[in-house]
């Protein structure tokens, strides 16, 4: 009896601390015993050719016979009632509770009978209410911030007002030189592009805390089929059929896309988190996607085309850079857009891709992305427009060809084109020194015949001619090597009256002794007296119209025939005629 085995046990371990395992195995002994011997009996009882000794664990009859005789097995024994169902045994539980340090039982539970007993007012928890059995696993949908989407939707109207006004100054300036020549049906698209590009970000901010499951996978579709639109500033009506064309390939890749591997509503689950609030539950964040199963592949596709699509509008800005008509020449725009798309649009998707986890964060990068791109480059190409139509809408429109030009070619064959433009107060200066430069040499030439009538007088005789260069041979000199016109207009005449005034009476002794001893008068045409004029003549003619500044040559018949009318006469153009200053 269990009383009995109690006793033998103390007796037997003498000092040896107990084991409170000692009584398990007691009646382990016995379940074996009783199972082997209920076993015996069904073998007998079945006339089989088997025995207890031939079993083996690959012998699953034996097996089963073991298992049927351990659950009838029932008896009592050192630990209470020794039963069994299904190989597991079934006795009673106590329920125990650490109080003040000491273990104190509350409850009893007998999986024989499937009765529970607890103990009134035994068990003390602390808190509101007992303990959970397991932890609580609470699910979080990641969802973005309301005020965040409200900011954000605030500026997206902003900026879609500002589009609509652009169009609305377009459409009202369609008729305006200015506009017309900027091909405004293009700039219509671009505001449409833009305005577009705006609304998408309302269909971004949508997640499962404003719609329902269904409506946020029809919203993954709408929002992919976003066109992104880069600005090309294309001058002609015919080339909205390669606008058509840009826009039939992004319909083409979207349809392709959506049927072959369509966007669907997919849930990503995250590490738990703890309950900020303290509670006795774990956090599972989630966060929903609108994701396909070859969504790299895509992406690829789409920002290859794209990328393409930029390098061509740069090739356009750099071919057009050369207009001479600035409402035709957006190059240096387009570059800043190209820029400024290019450079957003790297740096926003990397930024998004490393911010999956927080919704918040990658909506905000994304929108503010797409309000600097669109506004940025709306901007760039009708702000400059409106304050030129502003203030002097016919520069723009003015082709800088036609402004004065000036071409040099250089001796090693290089070509240089500088284009200049001249003032009206220069074009005046220029036209009154060529007026004076033509003045003065009249007045050489007035002054020449003076000087060759008095010549002619003062070589009347051979004796006049010897009386000359013994008594005035230094004044004539001085007369002669006068340098200056330009300071006086009567100066050279007012020289040789003063000089003649101060030598009337040589000059008139001189021919009367002359006549006096001569019975003759020599003809003053005749070869000598001719000869000696021209010997004075040839050197003043000869630096008075020197070719190179708009004069004739030295032996020109007369020295009283305009320059023009000269056979030997050469024309030099305007730019290389100077001013004759003086001889």
């Amino acid at each position: 009896t269990p009383q009995q085995y109690e006793e033998e046990y103390d007796q037997r371990r003498g000092n040896v601390e107990p084991s409170k395992f000692h009584g398990f195995a007691y009646d382990g002994i016995w379940v074996i015993a009783k199972t082997l011997q209920q076993a015996m009996k069904i073998l007998n009882a079945t006339n089989r050719n088997q025995k207890i000794e031939d079993f083996n664990y690959t012998n699953k009859e034996l097996g089963k016979i073991f298992l049927d005789a351990m659950n009838q097995t029932s008896f009592f024994g050192v630990t209470g009632q020794v039963m069994f169902r299904n190989g597991e045994r079934m006795g009673t539980i106590k329920f125990t509770q650490f109080q003040d340090k000491k273990e104190v039982k509350v409850g009893e539970y007998n999986a024989i009978l499937d009765s529970l007993e607890i103990i009134n007012n035994s068990i003390k928890f602390h808190g509101k209410e007992p303990p959970k059995d397991r932890t609580i696993i609470q699910k979080q949908l990641r969802k973005i911030s309301l005020p965040l989407y409200s900011i954000l939707s605030a500026l997206t109207i902003l900026g879609m007002i500002m589009a609509s006004a652009f169009l609305f100054f377009n459409i009202k300036n369609r008729n305006q030189k200015l506009i017309k020549m900027s091909s405004p049906y293009m700039n219509n698209l671009i505001i449409l592009g833009g305005m577009l590009s705006y609304a998408s970000i309302f269909l971004f901010g949508l997640d499962g805390s404003f719609v329902s499951e269904k409506t946020f996978e029809t919203l993954c579709t709408v929002s992919n089929s976003e066109p992104f639109y880069i600005k090309f500033i294309i001058k002609d009506q015919k080339l909205m059929v390669i606008v058509g064309g840009m826009l039939l390939i992004d319909l083409c890749i979207l349809i392709c896309w959506q049927v072959v591997d369509p966007l669907r509503r997919t849930v990503e689950k995250y590490n738990m988190e703890p309950d900020p609030a303290g509670r006795d539950i774990s956090i599972l964040p989630i966060l929903e996607h609108c994701e396909n199963t070859h969504m790299t592949i895509w992406l690829g596709i789409v920002y290859a085309y794209k990328g393409l699509l930029m390098l061509f509008g740069c090739f356009l800005a750099w071919e057009t850079r050369n207009v001479s008509i600035p409402a035709l020449n957006d190059s240096k725009y387009i570059g800043m857009s190209v820029y400024n798309v290019g450079i957003m649009c790297i740096i926003g998707a990397a930024v998004s891709f490393l911010t999956r986890d927080q919704p918040n964060v990658q909506f905000c990068i994304v929108a503010l992305v797409i309000i600097f791109c669109s506004t940025i480059t709306l901007c760039l190409v009708f702000v400059p427009k409106l304050i030129t139509l502003r203030t002097n809408p016919d520069a723009a429109t003015r082709n800088r060809g036609l402004q004065f030009t000036q071409n040099q070619k250089k001796d090693d064959s290089k070509t240089s084109t500088s284009v200049t433009s001249v003032n009206q107060a220069s074009t005046s200066r220029l036209e009154a020194l060529q007026s004076e430069n033509h003045q003065l040499r009249m007045k050489i030439t007035e002054l020449d015949k003076s000087l060759e009538e008095v010549t002619m007088q003062l070589q009347d005789t051979p004796e006049k001619t010897t009386y000359i260069k013994q008594n005035h041979y230094q004044e004539l000199n001085d007369i002669l090597s006068i340098r200056n016109f330009t300071e006086s207009k009567d100066g050279e005449k007012t020289v040789l009256k003063n000089h003649l005034d101060q030598n009337p009476q040589a000059q008139w002794n001189t021919t009367e002794s002359s006549r006096a001893s001569k019975d003759f008068i020599e003809d003053i045409n005749s070869p000598e007296h001719i000869q000696r004029r021209l010997s004075l003549q040839l050197p003043i003619l000869h630096h008075a119209y020197l070719p190179s500044i708009g004069g004739v040559d030295a032996s020109c018949a007369s020295p009283c025939v305009s320059p023009s009318a000269s056979p030997r006469h050469r024309h030099v153009p305007p730019s290389f005629r100077v001013m004759v200053s003086g001889l």
